[in-house]
């Protein structure tokens, strides 16, 4: 898969006791799921110069999968974005 795909998703975790604020930093792609972005978290397995070989992070019906329509470019992505045809 193209290095150009793969995005670091960030979210914040709060720990209800402490109140205290935690990054969380996913790896993963954007694919394109009924005209719809969808953020699919993914493991690097090997890194070539432009590439990275990747498997799904989770076995689930948001799991990556072969065939899926993967962003390669794109700015403000987010779960649920439409994607306009050209």
């Amino acid at each position: 898969m193209p290095k150009a795909a793969v995005r670091i998703q960030t979210s914040t975790q709060t720990d209800e006791e402490t109140g205290e604020t935690t990054e969380i930093n996913t790896t993963g792609v954007y694919t394109v799921v009924a005209g719809q972005m969808e953020f699919k978290p993914v493991n690097i397995l090997a890194e070539g110069s432009d590439f990275y070989v990747v498997q799904p992070a989770q076995e689930s019906s948001r799991a990556l999968r072969s065939g899926d329509e993967i962003v390669v470019q794109g700015t403000e992505l987010y779960d649920g974005k439409l994607v306009e045809q050209d």
